[in-house]
């Protein structure tokens, strides 16, 4: 009997891609002529082409992306001229297959690090023009304190994120009885609600590459803007996006004049 860890076809791109068969959340650009059977355009992204234009370009600038999933938006900002990537994901397939995406795109100015982006940026010392946090905010359980290590390191922001709306979040069938409760915490002296959200069934999926815990936190719109100005963002662009998910916004943050 043969074993599954071994291929005895001719070698392709379309190989690497099928060790992971059923994990992948995106598809490469046509022009790959490959079949991941996922389905999020994350390598044509045009949340990334209107962070690229609010924030001035990627060319030659050193990045910060937390949570790559599959390299897409590693990719993208590497056609942008980005002199540096660091990209940073804690799910261990998925950055197994950053490191697929790495090798069939050629990647050579990303960086695929495995392990907690927090970690790095209370360890590093690095600093970087730009930090991309595309889908990672509302995965936390300290999202203000993410935004605050952000501030650390990093000029310039964007950020896409789902956000706490209660009445949004009570007209989308499937996120009812999602959020156990709300508290009342700080960071650093900035006052703000965590709404806890339940991840159920999601973590049974292969490909679920959410969160290492059971559940994460929210945050309402206005704690999101107000807790980036009281870390020393200045919002410079943001748009609203109605999603199946739950009330989305695309944000654009440059660090205020001292």
């Amino acid at each position: 009997m043969k074993s599954k860890n071994f291929f005895g076809t001719p070698p392709s791109n379309q190989n690497a891609i099928d060790i992971f068969e059923g994990q992948w959340s995106s598809y490469f650009p046509d022009s790959y002529e490959t079949q991941t059977g996922g389905s999020a355009g994350l390598f044509e992204d045009e949340r990334l082409l209107w962070a690229q234009e609010n924030l001035g370009g990627f060319q030659n600038k050193r990045i910060l992306e937390l949570g790559p999933l599959e390299g897409g938006h590693s990719f993208m900002i590497e056609q942008m001229g980005a002199e540096q990537i660091d990209s940073i994901e804690a799910n261990s397939e998925a950055y197994l297959r950053c490191l697929v995406t790495k090798e069939i795109c050629k990647l050579r100015r990303t960086n695929f690090l495995l392990g907690d982006f927090t970690r790095h940026i209370e360890t590093s010392n690095t600093h970087y023009h730009t930090g991309i946090a595309c889908g990672v905010l509302y995965h936390q359980r300290d999202p203000i304190n993410l935004i605050r290590l952000l501030a650390s390191c990093c000029d310039s922001l964007f950020i896409w994120t789902h956000y706490f709306e209660k009445e949004a979040i009570s007209k989308i069938e499937h996120l009812k009885g999602k959020f156990a409760h709300s508290e009342d915490v700080s960071c650093e002296g900035y006052e703000h609600t965590l709404h806890h959200y339940e991840y159920g069934k999601a973590l049974e999926w292969n490909g679920f590459c959410g969160a290492d815990y059971a559940s994460a936190c929210w945050l309402s719109e206005d704690d999101i803007l107000n807790g980036l100005q009281y870390f020393g963002y200045e919002i410079t662009a943001k748009k609203y996006e109605p999603n199946p998910n739950g009330a989305a916004i695309w944000l654009s943050c440059k660090k205020q004049a001292q």
